[in-house]
């Protein structure tokens, strides 16, 4: 009985196929490229991506972000917390009432909120600019937010205010109230941030994507080239002139 050989996948086609996939993985990182290059053209002339203003109103105390989790550990290759700027939380009273805005660490805003009644916004959305409130009951009556120490960055005053924060390592929330701590918060809000690794990312993604073209355009070219080692040289015959 002859055994047989298990068929094997010449070089030429092994060559072709891994051109093929360098091809695609460079068109994804190209397309990529040119999605960050879009989104960083769309800063205002601060520097900032901003969400539209919204309206947000609730006849309790306090309006509070879910948590923002920011974690950097591991992932410093992506981008340092040096690298996400800042967030810029502008706010404006609907009325002349002075407005508070201030972040803070989640665990000190959970224990300054507790049993106080406040609206929670969840599955914040940029684009366009939305949240769905999740109400709190509570019948505490809080001191004045402002008089608070555990503020990372807050505002409080008249008219339009703008917070600005740098990012910090943690779990953090924002919180917007009348600045005596008052039920009744109705103020418009905008959110903006300056991130510094958008630009530099854009431009390695599509750098990436054309390397990745080149080596995609040389492995098929070797592919169509390849010759068997050993396989006999096909030769033209000469026309015979009589």
């Amino acid at each position: 009985m002859t055994p047989t050989t298990p068929p094997t996948t010449s070089p030429r086609a092994g060559l072709t196929v891994a051109g093929t996939v360098a091809v695609l993985i460079g068109a994804v990182l190209i397309v990529a490229g040119v999605f960050a290059l879009y989104g960083d053209s769309r800063k205002d002339d601060d520097g900032y991506l901003s969400t539209g203003t919204k309206r947000f109103s609730t006849a309790n105390r306090a309006l509070e972000s879910e948590r923002l989790d920011v974690e950097i550990d591991g992932k410093a290759w992506i981008a340092g917390v040096e690298d996400l700027g800042d967030l810029r939380v502008e706010v404006a009273p609907a009325g002349g009432e002075p407005v508070f805005a201030g972040i803070g660490p989640e665990r000190d805003v959970d224990r300054y909120l507790r049993g106080v009644g406040r609206t929670v916004l969840k599955d914040i959305d940029s684009s366009p600019f939305s949240a769905r409130p999740v109400e709190h009951r509570g019948g505490r009556v809080p001191a004045p937010p402002a008089q608070q120490d555990f503020w990372a960055a807050s505002t409080v005053g008249s008219g339009p205010q703008a917070l600005h924060w740098t990012p910090g390592v943690g779990d953090w929330a924002v919180v917007v109230m009348n600045a005596d701590g008052s039920p009744g918060v109705d103020t418009t809000v905008s959110i903006g941030a300056r991130l510094n690794f958008v630009l530099r990312l854009a431009m390695a993604l599509v750098a990436g994507g054309g390397i990745l073209a080149v080596l995609a355009a040389a492995l098929i070219v070797a592919g169509s080239r390849w010759t068997r080692p050993g396989a006999p040289a096909t030769l033209t015959p000469s026309p015979t002139v009589s």
